[in-house]
């Protein structure tokens, strides 16, 4: 755990499987770090699609939660606080100096690699995903098919053919649940939501759009997950 300047009594830390992987805000008044932890548990629901695995050599659970420590001043340990489950359960740092005062479960915002960008600097969210290349440009004469190909979602028209690539097939058939959910709120016309391309009887012409989009082999192309 980095340290603090000691004028800081408060921290506010995020942190996934146990583990600090930001410090977020820093203080002195249990006023103002109570306040800033609600505004940032209050701007967490707007997050719309949110990580649920992240890669650490091998994809695991997320698991985000956001703690409030405490400058240890009467040498205590341990921290009675209800888990993400409401159990009451211990809580502790790693490190003497710090004590747990606060905890709340925790969202990020997902983003994907949507093939044609590059995979890391420009790497889009749910709603541009819906904005642009569902809901963009679609009417009786440019009608769309939206499918799932192992961690590929295919967003396919008379014209082109788009995709985004998740980190496993599960992230691919729940973008794919909500971008379905999305379109049935905005009453969009025109788009199909038409299931699981890889099992389909079109797999083999699924597989050939695939492969002269993106040149890829066909191992590639078949793979379950993103690699770590």
């Amino acid at each position: 755990m980095s340290k603090k300047p000691k004028r800081n009594v408060f921290s506010i830390i995020l942190v996934s499987n146990g583990k600090q992987i930001k410090d977020l805000y820093n203080c002195a008044s249990e006023y103002t770090v109570n306040k800033k932890f609600e505004e940032l548990i209050e701007d967490n629901k707007n997050v719309r699609f949110p990580v649920r695995y992240i890669n650490i050599g091998k994809l695991v659970d997320a698991n985000y939660e956001l703690f409030i420590i405490k400058r240890n001043d009467e040498d205590k340990k341990l921290t009675k606080l209800k888990d993400g489950d409401g159990k009451i359960i211990n809580f502790e740092t790693n490190d003497d100096n710090w004590i747990v005062y606060e905890r709340a479960n925790y969202d990020k915002e997902e983003s994907f690699w949507v093939y044609g960008y590059h995979p890391v600097y420009q790497r889009k969210d749910f709603n541009w995903i819906y904005e642009n290349l569902i809901a963009n440009n679609v009417d009786k004469f440019n009608i769309k098919q939206i499918l799932v190909y192992r961690n590929k979602l295919l967003i396919s028209t008379t014209y082109e053919l788009n995709m985004v690539l998740c980190k496993n097939e599960s992230d691919c058939i729940r973008l794919y649940n909500e971008l379905e959910k999305e379109k049935i709120v905005k009453k969009l016309k025109y788009v199909f939501f038409n299931g699981d391309a890889y099992h389909s009887k079109l797999k083999k012409t699924w597989f050939k759009k695939i492969q002269d989009l993106t040149g890829w082999d066909d191992l590639k192309i078949r793979r379950r997950n993103l690699r770590p």
